[in-house]
């Protein structure tokens, strides 16, 4: 099936429904479903992209997907680059491991605020180093198609002392900053409860 251009659908509809990564939740089935509601673009749950890199029972596992999963973001954490990188070869459409080719981009989880992945740096961890994630994008970024999303959710967090490398200032230079340098564009969607968001590079 032909991949598409995930940036192009946000300039073709002036509203555009999206299924956001929900631990737990956001499976094929569930996904499925939202797409019979006219979805029209889903992510999956986070995915470990450590486990998933290492081992196929985690593959197996972690992404389910078929040909009327599309548009599809596969989202990752990561703690490191190249964690991240390999993660996003395999789901890319030139991968070399025998997986359906039918995810059109990959986000980077900057938003996660369980305590566990704080612990182990992923997630909205991440927020307090900010060219790690730079390093990241820019990676996996001019590795793939111009055409194939790479995005980061990010948080902008109700207790901004814990996370002064971003506050909501910092964060908006920072996305800029990176959309600069890919020469692309940067969209940043927001909540206005949890102040939300996916940076799509």
């Amino acid at each position: 099936m032909e991949r598409v251009d995930v940036l192009e659908k946000f300039y073709e509809k002036d509203f555009l429904k999206i299924c956001a990564p929900m631990v737990r939740y956001s499976k094929l089935p569930f996904r499925l479903l939202v797409r019979d509601y006219d979805c029209d673009v889903c992510f999956t749950p986070m995915i470990m992209s450590d486990s998933f890199v290492r081992s196929a029972k985690a593959r197996d596992n972690e992404l389910k997907t078929s040909e009327g999963d599309r548009p599809l973001i596969v989202q990752f954490a990561a703690n490191n680059v190249e964690d991240f990188v390999n993660a996003a070869e395999i789901v890319a459409p030139h991968n070399s491991i025998r997986l359906p080719a039918y995810s059109d981009g990959v986000d980077l989880n900057c938003g996660c605020p369980q305590r566990w992945a704080l612990k182990e740096g992923y997630g909205s961890s991440l927020l307090t180093k900010p060219e790690l994630i730079k390093d990241i994008v820019l990676r996996v970024r001019n590795m793939l198609p111009s055409s194939y999303s790479v995005s980061v959710k990010i948080r902008i967090l109700d207790d901004l002392r814990k996370f002064k490398e971003m506050s909501a200032f910092s964060m908006l230079a920072f996305i800029h900053s990176i959309s600069s340098v890919t020469s692309m564009v940067g969209n940043i969607y927001l909540q206005k409860k949890r102040m939300e968001g996916n940076v799509c590079l």
